[in-house]
């Protein structure tokens, strides 16, 4: 399988999001992450809102893709950050998470509606 521009991706790494790819082409992709409005927590532990990298790895950014996923390491150091195409487990596991601290799950609700269509 390919990188699929129409499928929203996961990555445990930065506070566990979802990602919406912008840019896919030969030389670049550029993805941005999916915020819900309705959760201040929703910010925290996250060190990117976007991204953009060039296949040929020519930027600060470093990325190699692997199957439909593709891993980043920021500035070329650190902890890499995994993106896998998002499934409704992830969903449910976020789900999960906000029951717990009592906050609404409605845009994991919705994620994971959208997620199940793209399927």
């Amino acid at each position: 399988m390919e990188i699929d521009k129409n499928k929203i991706y996961y990555s445990d790494e930065n506070n566990g999001s979802f990602w919406r790819i912008k840019t896919l082409t030969e030389k670049t992709i550029k993805i941005e992450r999916i915020k819900n409005i309705n959760n201040e927590a929703d910010d925290i532990g996250v060190d990117f809102d976007e991204i953009t990298c060039k296949w040929d790895n020519g930027c600060q950014h470093c990325i190699k893709r692997s199957h439909d996923a593709f891993t980043i390491y920021p500035y070329r150091s650190g902890v890499p950050y995994v993106f896998i195409p998002a499934t409704v487990d992830d969903c449910n596991s976020e789900i999960k998470s906000c029951r717990k601290w009592g906050v609404s799950d409605n845009f994991y609700q919705d994620l994971k509606k959208e997620i199940t269509h793209r399927r």
